[in-house]
């Protein structure tokens, strides 16, 4: 796995000195080839990539829909699978989305639910402190934004550990 990831990484590097950013596509169209080493980072079956695609489509419906559930408009939320070492997981063990009312009476699927958001806000998080840096010596960005964006991040992370 991870000579897969270092061929990719190293594809990644060199669309972008080619290019100065990398689209998917592009990184699609370098490891077509079989000889390329990030080739096999890729499902080249149609069959197959065709179904993954399909459930790839499917998880954004499913988080973009909302259903009644006694009379209250209700989203869908991530439940991730949890695997457990040593034990055998059927080809269709896969992460699942239950109504946000649902999960939060289950203690597991909330805490499975929480962690996972957790660990996106402290992503999202890394990602705007980068932006922050560097923004900071634009001449065009206003220091009252970021205050208003941290304190946001602050609110959410009390309400997400309640």
């Amino acid at each position: 796995m991870d000579s897969i990831k270092s061929a990719v990484q190293n594809l990644v590097k060199e669309i972008y000195e080619d290019r100065g950013e990398v689209r998917a596509s592009v990184l699609v169209e370098r490891a077509a080839p079989e000889d390329s080493p990030a080739h096999n980072a890729f499902e080249w079956d149609d069959t197959k990539a065709g179904h993954e695609f399909r459930l790839i489509q499917a998880r954004v419906w499913i988080r973009r829909v909302e259903i009644i559930i006694e009379n209250r408009p209700e989203r869908f939320i991530h439940v991730p699978l949890v695997r457990v070492e040593g034990k055998n997981y059927s080809k269709y063990a896969e992460n699942y989305y239950k109504p946000i009312s649902v999960v939060r009476k289950n203690p597991d699927e909330y805490k499975l639910a929480l962690n996972e958001t957790l660990a996106r806000l402290n992503t999202t998080k890394e990602v705007y402190n980068q932006l922050k840096i560097i923004a900071k010596k634009a001449t065009d960005i206003k220091i009252p934004d970021f205050i208003k964006v941290d304190k946001g991040f602050k609110i959410i992370e009390r309400a997400l550990q309640t």
